[in-house]
């Protein structure tokens, strides 16, 4: 049984929700990592399967494990929860459906301290949910890419930061007043985006440390539904927030002709693989979005492609969407 410190050097937080084929790999992954000084923080979302009994029999057998039980209230509160709970120097997300290499943290901790970098960034692999992480690195070999400002880095293969949280690594300094948001879906765009506004040097590591899995309960997998679009209409205007409270000029023009291509054509290509009924409530709401951000600077020509920036248009201006 290992020992709990009083100030563990990484804080995991892992939220759990009706896992229970996925969680066991997930924590032997983590209780597998070559460097061991963490806490787990585990909180169990109301899960009504038998992730309790997981959690539970894991939290006898190593200290280092924590787990909170809470009504649930999905992902954005939970991982807020472990934010609160947190100790360590550095802070790790985890999905319990995933799981890391046995270096994983090994890696980022060591490229945080060598480079005295704020935000550790590592690439994925998708996987089927069942193979046992055991790929072995030269650490001293990695060839890692550093970059004082990841505002403006272009994700290239292998040197990706994307949008998600749990290919990342963080100082729990750089997280200070930066929490996810309740109630919705594609929390980690906001929360992302907020990190790199704080214009972290970042080391992004070129080798798939994760091992993410597909299958066919989430929420990417999921039928389209107007929640994607209202979704997503919550995640910009927090981006918006973001560049007015924390950003310029400069940046706002980088937003929209980088960051909205991906987001509106993604959303666009929902509305039209929707059932028909589905569509025309989601074409309504992408229209109500897409005025909104009309009107405040976001949707310019620039950065779209053309056929897709004169659909949009077109959506706006249709009399009965109005």
């Amino acid at each position: 049984m290992a020992v709990t410190k009083l100030q563990p050097v990484i804080s995991i937080i892992i939220p759990v929700y009706k896992v229970e084929r996925f969680l066991e790999r997930c924590l032997d992954s983590v209780l597998a990592q070559t460097y061991n000084d963490f806490e787990i923080i585990c909180i169990n979302d109301g899960s009504p399967d038998n992730c309790d009994m997981i959690l539970s029999e894991y939290e006898k057998n190593d200290n280092r494990i924590k787990v909170i039980n809470q009504i649930n209230q999905g992902p954005s509160v939970a991982r807020n929860t472990g934010l609160r709970l947190a100790r360590g120097d550095y802070v790790y997300f985890i999905d319990p459906d995933d799981a890391i290499q046995p270096q994983t943290l090994e890696i980022a901790h060591f490229l945080a301290k060598k480079n005295q970098a704020d935000l550790v960034v590592w690439q994925r692999v998708y996987s089927n949910g069942l193979g046992k992480p055991d790929r072995v690195y030269n650490v001293e070999k990695i060839d890692a890419m550093i970059i004082d400002d990841p505002f403006y880095h272009k994700n290239k293969r292998h040197k990706k930061i994307g949008s998600v949280v749990w290919n990342k690594l963080y100082t729990k300094e750089l997280l200070k007043d930066i929490f996810f948001i309740p109630g919705i879906h594609y929390e980690d765009i906001p929360f992302s985006f907020a990190v790199i506004a704080k214009r972290p040097k970042t080391v992004i590591i070129p080798i798939p440390l994760y091992l993410y899995t597909k299958f066919e309960e989430s929420i990417t997998q999921q039928k389209p539904t107007v929640r994607i679009i209202n979704d997503y209409h919550v995640v910009i205007n927090a981006i918006y927030e973001t560049y007015k409270k924390n950003l310029g000029i400069k940046e706002l023009k980088h937003i929209k002709n980088n960051l909205m291509r991906s987001l509106l054509s993604y959303q666009f290509k929902k509305c039209k693989q929707a059932d028909q009924d589905q569509r025309v409530v989601m074409l309504q709401a992408f229209a109500e979005e897409l005025r909104d951000l009309d009107a405040k600077g976001l949707l310019t020509w620039r950065g779209h492609r053309i056929y897709l920036y004169i659909a949009y248009k077109k959506l706006m201006k249709t009399a009965w969407l109005q």
